[in-house]
């Protein structure tokens, strides 16, 4: 008699503190029956995308008895390969982009022209000097002289009136100049990132700003939109429950399983005709979706205690007037056909 199998506890995975309710609530009722195996995990170094594969692992039989009592045939929900469990592989794949650039923000956390321009600066780790010198480029493109340019219009003006003049750098290098500006910046108390906001993206009206934002920052985005950055919080969820399956068990009276060599396997098990309903999907983008294969598997058994081995594989049953299974279509069949098909049936008498 095989050993029995010990499974880990769906809990150790899914910690319930971090449970909204009432999904807390309902998972602490059901817990100590969900187990799991077959896990696998793949993540990107960012952790922005993730796919995770699992057999979740409930214990007892969801099935009814259907002829002959307890110890008659039985109609199983996805029955698992121990014994009164159910297996269903699950498959969860997520993509949030944002969590490329940044773990802790929401978007409910982003409501002004400064939110998303801080955020961006954040994202792409863009330095003062590097968004002085874009700001000089795109802005200021049509001076002569850009550091000159830009000491005069602080100079003028009247919402900085109150500051002593700026002085204009004289190292003859941009980026000097540009390094200097911002220490003459800091020692006036201001925030150079703050007045470039202020004097050339457009804060009060927010399509004005995005339009000068994407100008600002085309070298570091490319093609950038409002949209753009919305699209960086939607999550992309896909589920997949792999294989719903229902069987039918059989009594040992009538089927018993045996293994390759022929032999009766002698532990209470029972044989199984499963049938692939098929596997249910959801997608964030696509919504629902379900894959039908339509296939039977019987467990290769032994016919009562006859000796003779029955195993069939891969069998389809086709009863649509429209529509055929793919083995019908390749042997010429029109969709008018009905029947069952078999990938392999066979039949092995006893040993002497």
């Amino acid at each position: 008699m095989p050993a029995p199998q010990f499974f880990p506890a769906l809990s150790n995975l899914i910690g319930t503190e971090n449970l909204p309710e009432p999904i807390k609530s309902a998972f602490d009722k059901v817990s100590d029956k969900l187990f799991y195996k077959t896990y696998y995990v793949e993540k990107s170094i960012y952790g922005d995308t993730a796919y995770h594969n699992l057999v979740l692992v409930l214990k007892g039989n969801a099935g009814i008895n259907i002829f002959g009592g307890d110890d008659g045939l039985q109609l199983l929900f996805n029955p698992g390969t121990s014994a009164n469990t159910i297996e269903i592989p699950i498959a969860l794949y997520y993509r949030l982009p944002i969590l490329k650039y940044l773990r802790r923000i929401t978007l409910n956390e982003l409501s002004t022209i400064e939110d998303y321009f801080n955020l961006i600066l954040e994202m792409f780790g863009i330095s003062k000097p590097e968004l002085v010198f874009e700001a000089f480029d795109i802005f200021l493109d049509g001076y002569d002289d850009t550091v000159l340019a830009f000491v005069n219009q602080f100079n003028a003006n009247s919402n900085y009136s109150e500051y002593q003049p700026l002085p204009l750098p004289q190292t003859g290098n941009q980026f000097s100049d540009i390094t200097e500006l911002i220490s003459f910046f800091e020692s006036f108390g201001l925030d150079i990132n703050l007045y470039i906001l202020e004097t050339y993206i457009d804060g009060s009206d927010l399509s004005k700003g995005f339009e000068n934002m994407s100008l600002l920052f085309d070298r570091f985005l490319g093609e950038f939109s409002i949209d753009t950055l919305i699209d960086l919080f939607i999550p992309r969820i896909s589920v997949a429950l792999q294989s719903l399956n229902l069987a039918l068990a059989f009594p040992r009276n009538m089927l018993q399983p045996v293994d390759g060599q022929g032999n009766v396997i002698d532990d209470g098990s029972k044989s199984l005709l499963t049938y692939n309903v098929g596997s249910l999907l959801y997608d964030t983008k696509t919504g629902f979706d379900f894959i039908n294969p339509d296939t039977f598997q019987l467990t290769r058994s032994q016919i009562g205690n006859s000796g003779f081995i029955l195993e069939v594989t891969n069998l389809k049953l086709d009863l649509k007037d429209n529509t055929n299974i793919p083995e019908a279509d390749a042997y010429g069949y029109g969709p008018e056909f009905k029947g069952i098909y078999a990938q392999s049936a066979s039949i092995t008498l006893p040993k002497k």
